[in-house]
This record gives structure tokens, sequence and C-alpha cells, in this order.
């Protein structure tokens, strides 16, 4: 499992979901963000890592390395989105203003916090999902 892989299609993913969202409300005047698409750059990042680990590997990753992998993969989750923070209190009024308020960094830093809490589980989750399921087509495929 590559850290540097995860990080850059974390990060793609995250800018996907931007521009989608931009475009959505460009052009069809909907806006369909939420809070539950912060979580989905994690599970497609993690998701891609469990298929390329068992791709390069031809074994399932095991349970300590699954977990060592999403505790790193949370403190670089953090640390875009608290990146992300950062630029969008420039562009974002609202951050802005939040960010002005007293306590606003603060609530915005346990925001993030938690965030990094749920994208821990996530990776775990959706990783060990992935690596089983790509063991499972290979061995199949091996098979005939």
């Amino acid at each position: 499992m590559k850290l540097q892989r995860f990080a850059l299609t974390y990060f793609g993913f995250m800018l996907g979901l931007v521009a989608i969202s931009v475009l959505l409300k460009l052009f069809f005047e909907t806006d369909f963000a939420n809070g539950g698409m912060a979580l989905i750059p994690a599970i497609g990042a993690a998701m891609i890592e469990g298929q390329k680990y068992v791709q390069a590997n031809d074994a399932l990753p095991d349970k300590i390395q699954m977990w060592r992998f999403a505790r790193v993969a949370a403190a670089v989750a953090l640390a875009i989105s608290l990146v992300a923070v950062a630029m969008g209190s420039y562009v974002v009024p609202q951050i802005r203003g939040l960010m002005a308020q007293p306590g606003g960094a603060g609530i915005l830093m346990a925001l993030s916090l938690l965030h990094a809490g749920f994208t821990f589980l996530v990776v775990r989750f959706f990783l060990g999902l992935a690596a089983r399921s790509q063991f499972r087509t290979v061995k199949r495929n091996k098979q005939r």
C-alpha cells in the first residue's frame, strides 16, 4: 500500500467532487453537496489501494498492515483537509466568517479531527473490502 498514491487519489477525488458540485450548481442550479461527500475520497482511495496491494503481492494484507495504513492515511487526509480549510478561508465567505468568530477556528479543527476519525474507520473497512474482493477475483481467474 503506497501512501503517495493514496494521497494523490484522495486529492483527485476531492477535487473531482468539488468540480462536479460547482458545475451542477452553475448549469443546473442544483446543489447536491452534503457532509457525506467528505468520505467519498477516502472510500475511493482506500478501495484502489486494496486492489493494487493484491495485484502487486498476490496476497491479502494482514490486519496489522491495514490498521497501520488506515492510521497514516487518516493523518494524510487530516493534513489535506486542513490545507483545504485554510485555502477555503480565503475563497469561501462562510468559512472566513466562521474563522473570524471567537472559537470558530476551534470548531473547524474539531470538525477536521472528527473527519479524520471517520476517515480512519472508512479507510480500514474499504481497504479490506477491496482487497478481499480483488483476491477472490484473482483466485477465480487463476482457476480458469
